[in-house]
C-alpha cells in the first residue's frame, strides 16, 4: 500500500524558528515570556548571542532569531552594550541593540498614528538611533559580524549613498565572505523596492550563484530575488521563473546532497522548495520542503498574512502534506 501523506495543521507549523538549534529554541522560549522580568529576558538573549563568537553564521542567526523578541527591551540592551566588560561584549550587545531597535522601527511604522504622533519621523529616529548604536560597536570591534549586518540594513532604510551601501556589505563579509544574511541583506538593498532595480538585483544574485560553492546556502539568493520580483507585481514573474527553472535544478541538486549542518540549511530549503513550487517541479518542491521540519522562514509571509497558511497549502498542492 502507498504511504499516506502526512497530515499537516497550521497549527503545528513553528513560525520564527527556521532554524534547526535546540540552545537558541530554548532562549527563545525565555526571551519571548514577557511575563518574565526584563532584565533576564535580555541576559539570555545576550548570553545566546556571546555564547556563540567565533562562528559567524549561528551568531547571526541568533542575533536575527533574537532581535525581533527583544524590541521592548532596548533600555536593558543599550545599558549592556555600554557597561560592556571588554569589547567584545560591548560589540555584541550593540549589534543586538541595533537589530532589536530596527525592529522596534518597523513596529511603530505598522502601528500607525495611535502610537506615536508622528511615526514617520519616530520610525526614522529608531533607525538612525540603531544605525548608531551599531557603529559603536564596530569602534569597539571592528568588523563585527552583528554589528556590521545591523547597518546593512539600517543603510537601506536611511537610503545611503551606494558606494557606502558597498562598502557596508564589504564589512558584514569580512568575516565571513559567503555570509548568508549579508546577501540576502545586500539583495534588499540593491532591489527595485529600495530604491535599486530588478537588473541590478538579478545580476547581484547571478554574480553571487557562480563564486558560491555548489551546495552552499547562500546559493538561495536567486529563488530569494524571484519572490522579491513577484511581490513587485511584474506581470512577467511566471515567465521569468520558468527560464531560470534549469539553472535552479542545477543549483538544487548539490544543496540536496550537502548535510544540514549550516546554520542556514534551513531558510536555504524554504527558498528552494518555494521556487520548485511556483514552477510546478512537484518533486524537488517536496524533497527540499520535506528538509525544513514544518518551520516556514519569513519569505512566506511575501506571499500571504498568515505565512503558516500559505506554506501549509503548498505543502498540499505539491503533495507533501493533506
Amino acid at each position: 500500500m502507498p504511504s499516506r501523506k502526512p497530515r499537516v495543521r497550521v497549527d503545528d507549523v513553528l513560525l520564527d524558528r527556521c532554524h534547526v538549534d535546540e540552545e537558541l529554541d530554548a532562549a527563545l522560549l525565555v526571551v519571548t515570556d514577557t511575563g518574565r522580568d526584563p532584565a533576564e529576558r535580555a541576559g539570555r538573549a545576550l548570553s545566546t548571542v556571546t555564547a556563540r563568537r567565533g562562528d559567524v553564521e549561528r551568531q547571526l542567526l541568533a542575533q536575527e532569531a533574537l532581535a525581533p523578541a527583544t524590541r521592548d527591551l532596548h533600555a536593558e540592551l543599550v545599558t549592556a552594550a555600554r557597561a560592556g566588560a571588554t569589547p567584545a561584549d560591548v560589540a555584541d550587545a550593540a549589534g543586538l541593540a541595533a537589530g532589536a531597535t530596527v525592529h522596534a522601527a518597523w513596529g511603530l511604522r505598522e502601528a500607525g498614528p495611535e502610537t506615536a504622533p508622528d511615526p514617520a519621523r519616530a520610525f526614522h529616529a529608531l533607525v538612525e538611533e540603531a544605525d548608531d548604536l551599531a557603529l559603536d560597536g564596530l569602534r569597539a570591534v571592528p568588523d563585527h559580524p552583528g554589528c556590521a549586518l545591523a547597518r546593512l540594513v539600517t543603510a537601506r532604510v536611511r537610503g545611503v549613498p551606494g558606494d557606502e551601501v558597498v562598502h557596508r556589505f564589504d564589512v558584514a563579509r569580512r568575516e565571513e565572505p559567503l555570509c548568508f544574511p549579508a546577501h540576502l541583506q545586500m539583495l534588499q538593498a540593491v532591489s527595485a523596492k529600495w530604491r535599486g532595480s530588478h537588473d541590478a538585483m538579478f545580476d547581484l544574485v547571478r554574480q553571487t550563484s557562480a563564486v558560491v560553492p555548489p551546495g552552499h546556502p547562500t546559493t538561495a539568493v536567486l529563488p530569494v530575488a524571484h519572490l522579491e520580483y513577484l511581490a513587485a507585481g511584474e506581470r512577467d514573474a511566471t515567465a521569468r521563473r520558468e527560464k531560470d527553472a534549469v539553472f535552479m535544478a542545477a543549483l538544487s541538486e548539490p544543496l540536496l546532497a550537502a548535510g544540514d549542518e549550516h546554520p542556514r540549511a534551513v531558510e536555504a530549503h524554504n527558498a528552494f522548495g518555494w521556487f520548485f513550487a511556483a514552477v510546478d517541479d512537484k518533486r524537488r518542491a517536496r524533497l527540499h520542503l520535506a528538509r525544513t521540519g514544518q518551520r516556514p522562514s519569513w519569505l512566506w509571509a511575501y506571499l500571504a498574512d498568515d505565512p503558516r497558511t500559505v506554506y501549509v497549502e503548498v505543502l498540499q498542492q505539491i503533495g507533501a502534506a493533506r
